[in-house]
């Protein structure tokens, strides 16, 4: 019906107008190919609909009429999803970068390295202290507990408890990594925690004892001051860890620990701008040039742990061209 108008336009307005020159089957062929030739791309998403109104009239069509007869031409045809210029525009590369890669094994990354792009990252300019944006990893069984302190205190509290329990975390990037902590057991549900925050030997000047914020043996937010322990980093924020112990570590005698702050910042490859966070995974050391780094590659604001992951040394394809990224202060 829509073809039928077009055509009473046309008569109207110029001298040209359709003669009876054609007839029967070729009219019909006539206005079918014209049809075709006009409305191809929403004929071949909606389908093709042929009916005769009650004058005789042949009609084609990309929905059939509302009543009455018709004949279906072809079936509706599903058009091809269109490439997506904005995702386009966010990733800059045909393809997505191949994370596949680091199941190839350590031996390939050693050598595809060799001739890969290298990516310098200085996470001392342009990243800053963030406060958890994705999840981590960690080594659950890294801080034994002893009944001696595993490293010199020169100063202890008074402790509450009849017995206690010592360990270290080693953490940052100054000399001096140790910072030793006590648990007092105390005759409660959960014991006290004293944490060498400044690193200096002296339990009694930070700030302690902390208490128990969870539901299970112990765990509790601790902040260290970027200051004293990053060197090279510099910030006024704090570093956060989650430190804790559980009825499995308890029984073990082992604590364990997972950093909360992270870095954010940008890495540019070929002259494109991404966004990435370099999160600590395994030995929490609040190191982060030995953690990898996790890159934005589809440009959705969102950080994904598992799937935009780059690991240390290892090399990823964007664009069909290989690169590793070089962490560094």
């Amino acid at each position: 019906m829509l073809l039928s108008s077009i055509f009473g336009k046309f008569s109207e307005h110029t001298e040209y107008a359709p003669r009876p020159l054609l007839s029967g089957l070729s009219s019909v062929c006539l206005c079918f190919t014209l049809f075709i030739l006009v409305f191809g791309s929403s004929v071949s998403a909606q389908g093709i609909f042929k009916w005769v109104d009650e004058d005789g009239v042949t009609h084609f069509g990309n929905h059939p009429p509302s009543d009455g007869e018709y004949e279906t031409i072809s079936e509706k045809v599903e058009k091809p999803a269109e490439a997506d210029s904005t995702a386009e525009k966010k990733t800059g590369d045909e393809q997505p970068p191949d994370l596949s890669m680091p199941a190839y094994g350590e031996a390939y990354h050693k050598e595809a390295k060799k001739m890969a792009t290298r990516i310098p990252v200085s996470l001392s300019r342009g990243f800053v202290l963030v406060n958890h944006e994705i999840g981590s990893s960690w080594l659950p069984y890294s801080c034994p507990l002893t009944s001696d302190p595993p490293v010199p205190l020169y100063n202890e509290p008074a402790y509450e408890g009849g017995s206690w329990l010592y360990g270290k975390l080693d953490l940052g990037t100054y000399p001096a990594r140790s910072r030793a902590f006590v648990f007092d057991l105390v005759d409660a549900p959960n014991p006290l925690l004293y944490f060498d925050v400044n690193g200096n030997g002296d339990l009694t000047d930070d700030g302690g004892p902390f208490y128990n914020q969870g539901s299970g043996i112990f765990s509790t937010e601790i902040r260290i001051p970027v200051a004293g322990l990053i060197k090279e980093l510099e910030s006024k924020e704090d570093f956060s860890i989650w430190f804790f112990t559980n009825d499995s570590l308890w029984e073990k005698r082992y604590a364990s620990h997972y950093s909360k702050s992270q870095l954010k910042g940008t890495v540019l490859i070929e002259g494109r701008t991404y966004n990435a966070i370099v999160s600590e995974r395994g030995t929490n050391d609040a190191d982060f040039t030995n953690d990898g780094i996790c890159v934005d590659w589809n440009g959705d604001a969102k950080f994904d742990r598992k799937t935009e992951t780059v690991m240390p040394d290892h090399v990823v394809e964007v664009g069909g061209r290989e690169y590793y990224f070089d962490i560094s202060w």
